[in-house]
């Protein structure tokens, strides 16, 4: 019985025995008795529902005078209809939650087995969450050094102002385009060029964040030393930390960006090295092109 396999209750996939929350679809598995009784649990109800049901139909149907029978289903459903959504919206975004950071757990521990195959917007929370952090960590180191080169043009007598010419929103803009550009090719070369059928966008969104979601952390820490250096005096030893951090989060993601496009591939299309090669000098030219419109 130690060996038997163990089915989330709301998605039916597979998870593991000891698992509080189902990786796929974030169902908490603690709410019921237990994983192995949920499934029959809701067949005893449904079945039971069904018997209730039909007794009360027919009780209703050979009760005389009973006319407004359909009158008080049809309230009755209104009613169910008309409970506030809000706990129910409450319930998936915690069912979300939960799910999404036991997968994201998980992918920190293991990186080169996380699963691409759970909810479809995993991945793509993780690459908002990085986009985001980076987006605030680059607007306000660039607002700093540019408030830094201000004050030394005001003391030249100059009325060169550099940050007339920066705004945070373009910023957001490259760095999602640059993460646009990085799926798409990925999941592209992976699709068309290594001939995996299987692949998605969401799938390859799901395996390449699984890979970087080491990043968040290092992105994390390098906004707390970016708001650290904004309310205070800029040295050069905190720049150099933040770019070093920077550095190290972009040489995750050129490595993972490269090996989600081979990981597990069991049929050969183009050769891997030529194909890799190509990926990049797709990635290459798309941001060179990013750059010179924005």
């Amino acid at each position: 019985m130690s060996d038997a396999q163990h089915f989330c209750p709301h998605c039916g996939h597979q998870i593991e025995s000891d698992s509080k929350f189902c990786v796929h679809c974030g169902y908490d598995l603690t709410a019921g008795a237990s994983v192995d009784n949920a499934s029959n649990t809701v067949a005893q109800r449904e079945q039971t529902g069904a018997f209730e049901t039909s007794s009360e139909q027919g009780t209703n149907d050979a009760t005389p005078g009973n006319e407004q029978g359909p009158q008080s289903q049809t309230d009755q459903s209104q009613a169910e209809s008309e409970q506030p959504v809000g706990e129910d919206t409450l319930r998936a975004a915690r069912q979300y939650s939960d799910g999404y950071f036991a997968w994201w757990v998980k992918s920190l521990k293991r990186p080169s087995e996380s699963d691409p195959y759970v909810h479809q917007y995993y991945g793509l929370t993780s690459l908002a969450i990085s986009i985001l952090l980076v987006t605030f960590t680059v607007t306000l180191l660039i607002s700093q050094v540019l408030t830094v080169i201000d004050e030394f043009a005001s003391e030249l007598d100059s009325n060169f102002s550099a940050g007339a010419s920066f705004s945070g929103v373009e910023v957001l803009i490259l760095i999602l385009l640059i993460a646009c550009v990085y799926v798409l090719i990925g999941w592209a070369m992976r699709r068309y060029a290594f001939r995996d059928s299987q692949e998605t966008i969401f799938s390859y969104a799901n395996r390449l964040a699984g890979l970087t979601n080491v990043t968040i952390i290092l992105n994390a820490v390098a906004l707390l030393l970016t708001l650290l250096l904004h309310s205070s005096a800029m040295s050069f030893k905190g720049v150099a930390a933040i770019f070093i951090l920077l550095g190290f989060s972009s040489a995750i993601l050129n490595i993972a960006f490269l090996y989600s496009q081979v990981q597990h591939v069991s049929r050969e299309g183009m050769d891997k090295v030529y194909g890799l090669l190509l990926a990049e000098v797709g990635v290459g030219i798309g941001t060179f092109i990013l750059l010179a419109i924005i």
